[in-house]
């Protein structure tokens, strides 16, 4: 149960173990995260208006997602 976990240490125990059904276990909670993260993000943006959105928050939120899919 990886409930838990902090993205960090999901993070950390990707990239530091060895044992595959770990490695599947953490991959697929992250995964799962990610997933309900977008539709939280989606569901979210819909309700603002594009005019009170700052650009740096995209840009922050892209460049989190592009890390998470790397590692």
């Amino acid at each position: 149960n990886f409930n838990r976990y902090t993205y960090a240490e999901l993070r950390d125990s990707i990239n530091t173990s060895y044992d595959r059904e770990l490695l599947q276990a953490c991959r697929e909670e992250l995964r799962q995260r990610v997933k309900l993260f977008y539709a939280w993000k989606s569901k979210n943006q819909k309700r603002k208006s594009p005019f009170a959105l700052n650009n740096r928050i995209d840009e922050v939120d892209e460049q989190a997602s592009k890390d998470t899919v790397n590692n």
